[in-house]
């Protein structure tokens, strides 16, 4: 077969240099009968394919051609060997395989007495050779579905117009179109570069992809196409192997070995570094992404609080910032109550979750290798930073990140203490409380966000566990940070720890020592902020309660002596509240007589602050008369 092929294109060579010996060198090889005809010559240089239905195809074109061109052809078979030979034209100059191409000489000379024994016109065929060299003859397939399919025929064809024409067409429009040529060609890019990154294995050619999506991206955030921003985004999250169903500490291994997966797991996080004023629904994905690595233990645990912008360095912040390291927040597991354990059922508890606990296998070296590697990965990505740099965000992209991590925390079930991922819903709460935090200067833009969602845990748990911990010590701590610099704010701040007065018993009485502890430091860093009756009732209420709790009681009493003594911080916003807070811890069973008597001196001390402010107001009253 190849050695009748290779002789065919000997005969075809011949035939363009002289039709006469091409022929007869077919002849000799028996590829064409002894006595030639039109139509035999005809039919033997025929198109790939279906010879049968071309021949009909040309013979129908060919009687319809001779009807409209009687004054040139004088009969039919003349229009259809004209038909073929233009056949023969088109592929030998579109062909890429075909090396050496027909000249014009050539053609004419192959088209001698077809024409009923005379010549064809020479005008009429050099016409006839530039048209088809200047403008291939194609078979476009179907495209009634609106969509071109882009053949190998027409790539060769295109390439081959490409050597032929200029690199490009100069417009005078300047930048003016700039904006709407790329909202149209953004789409198609991105799906491009998509595919090519997708089967692409070398190193440099993934390179050129990201180098193109951050093109994408940088180009995106220049004219404020977020809608282009968050497509990017999710076509770049499905490469990064993050967000598969199946991807778990097993897949450790072969993230670190998935050049593609961490180029684009790096490229996500690049983004949101760069261009984060201009995300919207796009956070969701990319928190997704972080979710993802948290849960296989990726991220650093101190995440969250490396994310917060601390304050400035001064004595009560520092106390503050005591007070939440060794709050039970950070120290104490969620399987295990953070109170001094004085039940029974605390210390069997804590016995249960010991014994329940079992060594971990060691990992091996090829696993502790792709972990470095993947945990390199992860450094290089500066996550922190997305958090951490919130304060700078514009407001509708800080506001589309809150409502992300709300939604990636999920919501709590009424009379249900555990949610379908609590160490999510977990990291998304702290997450939710350093943004707060970082962006203190318009806290009311998120504050309604946050509120409700710290409320939804609180109001919806009933055993103690590490999510409300989580939620009751955040929002003491959201109040201590803020107060300071707050102050038009505190009546909305202190409103919010009305919510721990709606714990469930069994949550309250697990925590109530440490949220004394943090209300104390609370009051004695701002006692003279609060002014008004309602913010004083709630705090009042929050020590009270403390009466008749064993743990809680003597800072609870701490408290209420900072308040009372010496009149340092009574007023008549909070005097009747303090002395019946007085009152309680004197009759309670809890304390000591010592403590109950110092409580009577108490309300016995606070009668001078009411002596001062009857002359104060007398004095007051005398002045306007």
């Amino acid at each position: 077969m190849k050695n009748i092929k290779r002789k065919l294109m000997i005969g075809v060579d011949h035939f363009n240099r002289d039709p006469k010996k091409g022929l007869e060198f077919l002849q000799g090889l028996n590829l064409l009968p002894d006595k030639l005809e039109p139509r035999s010559v005809a039919c033997f240089f025929r198109l790939p394919g279906e010879s049968q239905k071309i021949q009909r195809v040309l013979e129908a074109f060919a009687e319809s051609y001779f009807e409209q061109s009687q004054d040139i052809l004088v009969n039919k078979d003349a229009a259809l060997l004209l038909s073929y030979s233009i056949i023969m034209l088109n592929t030998d100059q579109h062909n890429a395989q075909v090396k050496k191409k027909m000249s014009e000489e050539d053609f004419i000379r192959n088209n001698r007495k077809i024409n009923g024994g005379n010549d064809l016109p020479r005008d009429f065929l050099s016409e006839l050779y530039h048209s088809i060299c200047e403008n291939e003859i194609r078979m476009v397939p179907d495209q009634s579905g609106a969509v071109a399919v882009l053949t190998r025929s027409h790539w060769i064809g295109l390439t081959h117009k490409a050597k032929h024409t200029s690199p490009f067409i100069v417009a005078d429009s300047g930048s003016h179109l700039d904006y709407d040529l790329f909202a149209i060609c953004s789409g198609p890019a991105i799906a491009a570069i998509s595919v090519v990154f997708d089967h692409a294995e070398q190193e440099d050619i993934l390179q050129s992809c990201i180098d193109g999506f951050l093109a994408i991206a940088k180009l995106s955030a220049s004219y404020n196409l977020g809608e282009v921003l968050d497509d990017l985004v999710v076509s770049l999250c499905k490469f990064t192997t993050l967000l598969h169903p199946s991807f778990s500490e097993k897949s450790i291994l072969y993230f670190g070995d998935d050049i593609k997966a961490k180029m684009a797991t790096v490229a996500v996080f690049t983004i949101a570094n760069r261009y984060s004023d201009h995300i919207r629904s796009g956070w969701r994905n990319i928190l997704d992404c972080i979710l993802s690595l948290q849960k296989i233990g990726l991220l650093p645990a101190r995440l969250p609080s490396d994310a917060t912008d601390e304050l400035e360095s001064s004595p009560d912040n520092d106390q503050v910032k005591k007070s939440s390291t060794n709050s039970p927040a950070s120290q104490v597991p969620a399987s295990i109550p953070s109170r001094k354990s004085s039940g029974i059922m605390g210390r069997f508890s804590l016995l249960l979750s010991l014994d329940a606990e079992e060594p971990a296998p060691q990992p091996s070296e090829e696993q502790l290798a792709a972990r470095q590697r993947t945990l390199q990965t992860i450094q290089n990505c500066h996550i922190d930073s997305i958090f951490a740099e919130s304060k700078f965000l514009q407001a509708e992209s800080l506001l589309q990140l809150v409502r992300a991590l709300v939604v990636a925390a999920g919501r709590p079930l009424k009379g249900n203490n555990s949610l379908e991922d609590e160490d999510t819903a977990v990291f998304c709460l702290e997450l939710l409380i350093a943004i707060t935090l970082n962006n203190r200067d318009r806290i009311m833009l998120l504050w309604q966000y946050v509120y409700e969602h710290i409320a939804n845990v609180v109001q919806s748990t009933v055993m103690p566990c590490t999510l409300v911990e989580k939620a009751v010590f955040g929002l003491l701590r959201i109040c201590q940070r803020l107060l300071p610099y707050k102050e038009n704010l505190t009546d909305e701040l202190l409103k919010s720890l009305q919510l721990v007065l709606k714990l469930d018993a069994r949550v309250a009485d697990a925590y109530c020592e440490q949220i004394t502890q943090e209300v104390m430091h609370l009051v004695k860093a701002n006692a003279m902020q609060i002014r008004s009756h309602m913010g004083w009732r709630t705090i009042i209420s929050l020590l009270s309660i403390t009466a008749r709790h064993p743990e809680a009681s003597e800072a609870g009493f701490e408290t209420l002596s900072y308040i009372m003594s010496e009149g340092a911080h009574l007023s008549p916003a909070n005097y009747v509240l303090c002395v019946n807070a007085a009152r309680q811890f004197a009759e309670s069973r809890v304390g000591n007589v010592e403590r109950s008597v110092k409580s009577l001196d108490l309300m016995s001390g606070s009668v001078v602050c009411l002596v001062t402010w009857f002359h104060q107001t007398k004095e007051a009253g005398g002045r306007r008369l």
